[in-house]
């Protein structure tokens, strides 16, 4: 009786070895798995596909950016790319028309902008500057990335809404064709 409790014993160690390292195994599927992994995990799933992970970003966001990475890359400098990025990166709620000229400027329908940027008119309450479109441009080299009206933006980001408007700037400069110019515009300034 006390060599088969010794016995027991000493076989309850390899048991103990073996449901561990089965546990183990059983975990390798997470430890590749964006949306399971360890947040430690992620900057090295986002380096097989050699996908530049910002670590500043939230949480929920990185393992998001690193879930759809391979579909990202696929459609990268076209309007679905585009729109997509922004929407994993920031969550904010745009859309982009392609081949859309920034208005011209028409006389009573003018107002001087005196923000140096995007942000910082937005930070003024300023409209949208009107934009004078160099007549020797083709029309497809221009697009408009409209997001929702301004209360709805302010509403979404809250004090965060002028970073987002410069990361969404720096998203749409990084991931549109070289040779694309683009405007960004409030629903509410759309006519």
């Amino acid at each position: 009786s006390n060599r088969a409790d010794q016995f027991r014993r000493f076989m309850f160690i390899f048991q103990h070895l073996m449901t561990t390292v089965t546990d183990q195994i059983d975990d390798i599927p997470d430890l590749t798995d964006p949306l399971a992994a360890d947040p430690d995990f992620l900057p090295w799933i986002a380096s097989w596909v050699a996908f530049p992970l910002d670590e500043d970003l939230p949480l929920h966001r990185q393992r998001e950016l690193v879930r759809r990475s391979i579909s990202l890359y696929r459609a990268r400098g076209t309007v679905v790319g585009i729109t997509e990025m922004i929407r994993v990166l920031t969550g904010a709620d745009v859309r982009i028309v392609e081949r859309r000229r920034p208005q011209n400027a028409t006389m009573g329908a003018m107002r001087l902008a005196g923000g140096r940027s995007a942000s910082e008119r937005y930070r003024n309450g300023e409209p949208a500057a009107s934009y004078v479109v160099e007549p020797t441009r083709a029309n497809t080299t221009f697009f408009v990335v409209t997001l929702e009206d301004h209360q709805s933006f302010r509403e979404r980001f809250g004090e965060r809404a002028e970073t987002e408007i410069r990361r969404i700037i720096q998203i749409v400069s990084n991931e549109r064709p070289a040779h694309v110019t683009f405007t960004i515009e409030f629903e509410d300034a759309v006519s």
